[in-house]
């Protein structure tokens, strides 16, 4: 990795699943000892990575960022409150009826019962030539297709 560092310039970005774990090596993470959730609480392979990688001698700045914060975090607006709140009502709207081993689903303008079963059927792949992939590009962010 070092030769992407030319005169204090350029840059990598490595990224690792919550569940990684080094080759030959333990899954990072910690028991949970909160009452009814005691249990593994996945995360923490940005940490020992940026230590490794010190340890062997990588003198450039390293940074971690848990994406999942990142992508579920920020200031909630009024719609994320509203949504949550209608999603919230509709899973209690499923208990009340007995509709259990389904979820609920934003299926556009409506708010429905899907089944779990159904829900993981099919896979929700991104094709190569999806919009989300074109941003991507358009942004120079490698996937590494």
């Amino acid at each position: 990795m070092e030769q992407r560092f030319n005169h204090d310039r350029g840059f990598a970005v490595v990224v690792a699943s919550e569940g990684a774990r080094p080759k030959d090596g333990q899954q990072v993470y910690e028991i949970s000892t909160e009452v009814g959730y005691e249990n593994k609480k996945l995360g923490g392979i940005g940490r020992r990575f940026i230590e490794e990688m010190k340890a062997a001698g990588f003198t450039h700045d390293m940074r971690e960022t848990t994406l999942g914060h990142l992508q579920r975090g920020g200031v909630p607006i009024a719609y994320d409150r509203v949504l949550s709140a209608e999603f919230g009502v509709k899973a209690f709207e499923m208990v009340l009826n007995g509709q259990f081993g389904q979820m609920v689903a934003y299926h556009h303008p409506d708010l429905v019962a899907v089944s779990l079963k159904e829900a993981i059927s099919k896979p929700n792949l991104v094709t190569i030539d999806s919009d989300l992939v074109n941003t991507a590009r358009g942004l120079n962010i490698s996937l590494g297709i």
